[in-house]
C-alpha cells in the first residue's frame, strides 16, 4: 500500500475514532441534563399522558373518517405514501443531518455541526426508547381488522407497534435539537417537514392521533436533552473565542 493511502487511512481511523469519542461524551451530557430537569420531564410526562387518556376516546372516530375518506382521495393517499417512506429515520432526516453538517463545514458554523450531531444522537436514542414502548405496549395499527384497541402487553409485530409513533419521534427530535443550536429558517424549515411526515402517517392509516402526540413528545423531551448538552458543550468554547465567561 502507498504511503498515501496509508496516510489516508490512517487520517480517516482517526476521525471515526474522534466521532465516536464526540459521540459518547454528548450521550453522557445529555444524560446529565436529563437528570438535571428529570421533574419537568416527569410534568410534562404527566400532562402528555392525560391528553392521550382524554384524546383516546375520539381515536376511533378518527380511524373511521380516514378509512371511510382514504379511498375517495386515491391521490392524496399515494403522495402521503411517499411521504411516510422518505420519512423514515435512514431516509430523508439522516439526509437532512448530512446537508446540516457540510453546510456548517463549508459556511465554518461549528454550531451547525453540533447541531447536525445532536439530531443524529437524538434521533437515534429516541427511536430505541419508542421502539422499546412499542414492544411493551403492543398496541395495533388503525389498519389492523377486527382487533380491540387496547394494549397487547408484549406482543411485538410490526402490526402491534402503533403506539408511540416512531415517524412522530424521530422527527420531533431532530427538530427539538436543531432549534437550539440553528437558525429559525433552519429550525422552520425542518418543523414543517416533520408535520408532514406526522400527517402521512395519519393519513395513510399507520397511527392513531394519541400515537403521534406521544411519539412528539418523546422525540421532543429526547432532543430537548440533547440539544441543550451540545449547548453546554459548546459554551467554554465560545467563551474562550470572546474572552468572556461561559
Amino acid at each position: 500500500m502507498e504511503p498515501t493511502r496509508q496516510s489516508r487511512w490512517r487520517f480517516a481511523g482517526t476521525r471515526c475514532a474522534q466521532a465516536a469519542r464526540d459521540a459518547g461524551t454528548l450521550c453522557r451530557l445529555a444524560a446529565r441534563t436529563a437528570q438535571d430537569r428529570a421533574g419537568a420531564a416527569a410534568i410534562g410526562t404527566a400532562l402528555v399522558a392525560a391528553g392521550v387518556w382524554l384524546l383516546h376516546p375520539s381515536d376511533a372516530a378518527a380511524k373511521a373518517w380516514i378509512i371511510g375518506h382514504g379511498p375517495s382521495t386515491p391521490r392524496l393517499v399515494k403522495f402521503a405514501e411517499q411521504v411516510s417512506h422518505w420519512g423514515e429515520l435512514h431516509l430523508v432526516p439522516a439526509m437532512l443531518v448530512v446537508v446540516l453538517w457540510v453546510w456548517g463545514w463549508r459556511m465554518r458554523r461549528r454550531k451547525l455541526q453540533f447541531a447536525a450531531g445532536a439530531g443524529l444522537l437524538a434521533m437515534v436514542v429516541a427511536g430505541l426508547l419508542t421502539d422499546g414502548l412499542k414492544w411493551v405496549i403492543g398496541r395495533p395499527r388503525p389498519y389492523v381488522p377486527d382487533v380491540a384497541d387496547v394494549a397487547h402487553w408484549f406482543h411485538g409485530g410490526a402490526k402491534f407497534a402503533s403506539f408511540p409513533s416512531g415517524h412522530a419521534t424521530h422527527c420531533c427530535a431532530l427538530v427539538a435539537a436543531v432549534a437550539l443550536l440553528a437558525d429559525r429558517g433552519t429550525t422552520l424549515v425542518l418543523a414543517v417537514l416533520a408535520g408532514l411526515v406526522m400527517w402521512a402517517r395519519y393519513y395513510t392509516s399507520g397511527h392513531y392521533p394519541t400515537d403521534l402526540l406521544a411519539g412528539a413528545w418523546v422525540g421532543t423531551a429526547v432532543g430537548l436533552a440533547f440539544g441543550l448538552a451540545a449547548k453546554r458543550w459548546l459554551a467554554p468554547q465560545a467563551s474562550r473565542s470572546t474572552g468572556r465567561p461561559a
